[in-house]
């Protein structure tokens, strides 16, 4: 605020709470904001991004994160790949920092690039998906989650259900078990997803499971009945909750996010000089 006595009434309202105080302006505050959940967004697509890049060239991103996220410069907050990021937050604070420089004519590259790598990640997945099915058409494809993370029931902008609206419109038969939604009357998956009640009844006769929201829950489950339900028992894990020798050995055909048979070999070869 450009007003002291604004500002001095902010001060006193929130003396109680222990947290530094600082008086800016509206402006600098707002960009404060889209900054923060911009740089959140910016690190969701980078580490999708590298970890597609351990899928081409023959790495792990379990032990790409491992590695960098020691380096205290990095750490390990956000470095998760998976769907991509949604939610009430960084997606539209991102797509609202974007509007507002092109309104003011500036460039927003960096910021675009972000975002079209969120798009990607979604069509990746579709890609897995299609590389072991075929057309998605009439196949059973049963969703691990729908909330946008774990622990919570909200379903907006979330990862999971954007993918389940593009299966259902590429004529897949959705289906979906969230440990804490039990109903979808009034939202945008009415009529388009099948709730189950647990993870064995989701997987009977299915074509394919995603998991698609990262619940502690789904690693509990008896990973040899699942796959013993369903009619082809593939898995994609786009949430890394699971480790791939373990669905592997529970019977799946598995494929997940950043994972490949490791190259020992280097990327670039370097000319020897003569």
């Amino acid at each position: 605020t450009a007003s002291p006595v604004a500002a001095d009434t902010l001060l006193k309202l929130f003396e109680d709470f222990e947290a530094p105080k600082i008086v800016t302006s509206t402006r600098s505050a707002e960009l404060a904001k889209y900054a923060a959940n911009t740089y959140l967004a910016t690190r969701i697509s980078f580490i999708n991004e590298i970890s597609e890049a351990c899928e081409i060239l023959g790495g792990d991103i379990r032990e790409v994160i491992r590695i960098i996220g020691m380096d205290p410069r990095i750490g390990m907050n956000y470095l998760k790949p998976g769907l991509g990021f949604g939610g009430p937050c960084l997606n539209k604070d991102l797509k609202a920092l974007i509007y507002a420089i092109h309104e003011a004519g500036g460039d927003s590259g960096l910021l675009e690039a972000v975002y079209n790598r969120n798009e990607r990640q979604m069509h990746l997945v579709l890609q897995k998906l299609k590389s072991v099915l075929g057309f998605l058409n009439n196949k059973r494809i049963g969703l691990l989650g729908l909330a946008f993370k774990a622990g919570t029931n909200d379903l907006r902008n979330s990862a999971a259900v954007h993918l389940a609206r593009r299966l259902h419109w590429m004529k897949a038969e959705v289906s979906a078990y969230d440990p804490a939604v039990d109903d979808l009357a009034g939202s945008e998956l009415a009529g388009i997803v099948r709730l189950t009640g647990d993870v064995l009844e989701l997987a009977r006769d299915k074509d394919a499971l995603v998991v698609a929201t990262d619940w502690p829950e789904f690693r509990a489950v008896d990973l040899k009945r699942v796959a013993a339900a369903m009619r082809r028992p593939n898995m994609v894990d786009a949430r890394g909750i699971f480790e791939p020798e373990e669905v592997l050995a529970a019977g799946f055909n598995y494929l997940g996010i950043g994972h490949f048979l490791p190259v020992d070999a280097p990327l670039i070869k370097h000319a020897v000089a003569e």
